[in-house]
């Protein structure tokens, strides 16, 4: 596919992976790069990974603070909203580019940048993308998610009810300070206005995002899990079963916690969290094993009966189940979160009804049975080996729809 653009600024908090965003943004500019693309990539956050050492990536980093780790209080208050200083970089990066072969792509923009870049390509004559990594595009919290009654947010973003809403994980002064920057991000940025395509995760993120951007062009790219391939382990007896992730309330650890004991199954936890004491005090038949390397992670997806993915709230992707299905393990996931999105009912894993202790305990126990275990695995391993999700095929997908931007006719 033929593009008008040679040069990508990609632009993220951090120049290093401390997450599943940044590994994105650095593994497509990295990909972009291999394919003879020009990349900048401009980040507020050192250190820089050795994957954007590049003939053809061009790192510009400000040696910010991320806002939580700022000496400064009040210096990261104020450029949490509003980062005049990465605004200003990025204008003077932009100015030397040509509008008419560059395009501007925003991955993580909250831990640092601010909002303020992102009507800076818009001002410079240049098109922009935006990829969705969470919900801070419109939700002050950036997950839909109401921490004190511990359930999914239906309030319309900024509206009355929203800006009441004592639903943030800290407090509610941190709310109204979130709300401030959400106000500013609208209609100082204008969000909206300035960028051209908003990028889903999923086809589940990209429903909920519908109902609050109808009027904006929006496209599903898929993030990318390669995986190393491993011949798929038979599940000829009973195993334990899996959890990967936080260890919080919002992604259903009570729930798991609960629905486990009543069906008499043991769990591996891979992960850690605000609740990890708690948990290990009051479920010792459990087993806790803390953050773990990838290759860790993978080894104990081979050797489990099934993932549990018990999330209370949307989520945006949830690429531990496609991980998950790459290893021949089946997944257990709530209806009502975006892990829906990768998992076929009764093929690759089984539904419940999200928040349903019952519904969870009648899925746990169907699949203590290892003949249902067994055929789920197969077809799940099949499905994501037939077409892996790797890098080239993410950056396949960006390109299209980059493809489909057209050029700037005022510059």
């Amino acid at each position: 596919m033929t593009l008008p653009y040679t040069t990508f600024v990609i632009v993220n908090d951090q120049a290093h992976i401390s997450g599943g965003a940044p590994l994105v943004a650095i593994s497509a500019a990295r990909e972009l790069a291999e394919r003879g693309y020009r990349v900048v990539f401009f980040a507020g956050v050192a250190p820089i990974a050795e994957e954007l050492h590049h003939p053809q990536i061009e790192v510009v980093c400000l040696n910010q603070h991320e806002i939580l780790s700022d000496p400064s209080r009040i210096r990261a208050a104020v450029t949490g909203i509003w980062n005049q200083a990465a605004r200003n970089a990025l204008t003077a990066v932009l100015r030397r580019e040509n509008p008419q072969t560059t395009l501007v792509h925003f991955h993580v923009w909250m831990k640092c940048l601010s909002p303020s870049v992102l009507s800076v390509p818009q001002a410079e004559g240049l098109r922009s993308v935006l990829t969705q990594h969470d919900f801070f595009a419109l939700c002050p919290t950036g997950g839909f998610y109401d921490f004190g009654s511990q359930q999914v947010c239906e309030r319309k973003p900024l509206s009355l009810g929203c800006v009441c809403a004592n639903c943030d994980s800290r407090s509610y002064p941190q709310k109204l300070w979130r709300v401030a920057r959400t106000a500013v991000q609208a209609y100082g940025a204008q969000i909206n206005r300035a960028i051209d395509v908003f990028i889903s995760v999923s086809t589940f993120a990209d429903k909920i995002l519908a109902r609050h951007q109808p009027q904006l062009k929006r496209r599903v790219v898929d993030n990318p899990a390669p995986m190393v391939r491993y011949p798929r382990t038979p599940r000829t007896t009973p195993r334990p079963f899996l959890f990967v992730g936080r260890l919080s309330e919002e992604k259903g650890i009570w729930l798991m916690k609960k629905a486990a004991q009543k069906a008499g199954i043991q769990v591996r936890l891979v992960g850690d969290g605000p609740l990890r004491k708690q948990l290990e005090a009051d479920w010792p038949e459990a087993v806790f094993l803390g953050w773990q390397p990838r290759d860790v992670v993978q080894a104990e997806m081979r050797e489990a009966q099934a993932l549990i993915f018990p999330s209370l709230w949307y989520e945006t992707a949830g690429l531990v189940a496609i991980e998950a299905a790459a290893n021949g393990l089946p997944v257990i996931v709530a209806d009502t979160c975006a892990a829906t999105s990768y998992v076929q009912p009764e093929k690759t894993g089984l539904w419940f009804k999200g928040g349903s202790q019952v519904e969870l305990v009648a899925a746990l126990l169907r699949l203590k049975d290892p003949t249902l275990a067994d055929s789920l695995s197969a077809q799940g391993y099949d499905w994501y080996w037939s077409q892996p999700w790797t890098i080239a095929r993410h950056v396949d997908d960006l390109i299209s729809v980059y493809a489909d931007i057209p050029l700037p006719t005022n510059s």
